[in-house]
């Protein structure tokens, strides 16, 4: 094969990228955005990559999502859960 082709894969097993043709892979099936999130996290505070940009690439989540949670920001849903009246738990309660 002339030349180096590339592939990049959004899976936390895999690491940067995969040479094609080269070598057989086994993917595993895709795991949800948090659980990539916290791999992604888990990843860059054990120095696996050099920066958080470099970590995002490689685990397809944006740079800016990445950076914030990196520096404590909530999921999505925590942010809403501040703006409720009542918690999940005292609305399953009044579903029963």
């Amino acid at each position: 094969m002339a030349g180096s082709t590339h592939q990049k894969f959004a899976f936390a097993n895999l690491r940067l990228t995969a040479h094609t043709g080269l070598t057989n892979i086994t993917m595993a099936p895709p795991i949800d955005r948090e659980e990539q999130i916290q791999a992604a996290l888990a990843a860059y505070r054990n120095a696996e990559f050099p920066s958080i940009e470099q970590t995002a690439e490689v685990y397809s989540i944006p740079a800016r999502t990445f950076r914030r949670r990196y520096h404590g920001g909530k999921t999505r849903k925590e942010g809403q859960a501040d703006h409720r009246r009542l918690t999940e738990l005292e609305e399953d309660g009044m579903v029963r």
